[in-house]
């Protein structure tokens, strides 16, 4: 019976006194093997935020406490969201071992995610200028295929020679998401000569 308790509990924790810290380094072993780099660097960088909790017994800790901290950090919605999710899933693992009953990290509000205006697109007025200037400066061309394929700077930069069929106008490319990969992006007429005057078959890659 000792033994069947000790499996429900492995690690030999007092419930009573366990911690946000002692539940974070249950958290890094059992995550940090199976995600990215980047991945563990965002939820390191969560935990710093949290660091008031982290002596902290979590089953004394309610939804207030930490939605108050929360509200706190003047950082940007993304980084309350990284809060929330590393909050919620050490709640999770505290229900598992019996450290806590309730998940009160699914209560915290952090309102909706504001849209971006980062990415605005560029006007008629603009374009005009891009194309009076594919002489006079030397990526305005880039940024006018850019704008006409939907490319990103990377996946651009990513396109070999080959990638590219003049005859039939397009070129086999793109980036980032699976349905991304290897799309067929048509080469409008506008660019043609943007196109041709970049391509050079000696190449390895177009830009």
């Amino acid at each position: 019976q000792q033994l069947v308790e000790y499996n429900k509990n492995p690690y030999d924790l007092d419930n009573n006194k366990v911690t946000f810290a002692d539940i974070w380094e249950i958290f890094k072993k059992r995550r940090f093997s199976v995600i990215s780099a980047s991945g563990c660097n965002i939820y390191k960088a969560a935990y710093k935020h949290i660091e008031p909790l982290w002596n902290k017994p979590i089953k004394d800790v309610k939804t207030y406490q930490m939605q108050a901290l929360i509200d706190s950090i003047d950082r940007s919605w993304q980084t309350k969201s990284h809060i929330q999710s590393l909050l919620h899933q050490m709640y999770n693992i505290a229900i598992e071992l019996d450290v806590a009953e309730k998940n009160y990290a699914e209560f915290i509000k952090i309102g909706y995610k504001p849209k971006s205006d980062m990415h605005k697109p560029f006007t008629t007025e603009e374009i005009k200028k891009l194309f009076e200037s594919v002489f006079s400066n030397e990526i305005a061309d880039t940024i006018l295929i850019m704008i006409y394929t939907g490319m990103r700077p990377s996946e651009l930069l990513s396109i070999k020679t080959e990638d590219i069929n003049l005859s039939e106008k397009y070129i086999v490319g793109g980036l980032k998401t699976k349905a991304g990969k290897n799309r067929v992006i048509p080469i409008s007429n506008k660019i043609m000569p943007l196109v041709l005057k970049r391509y050079n078959s000696d190449n390895k890659y177009f830009i």
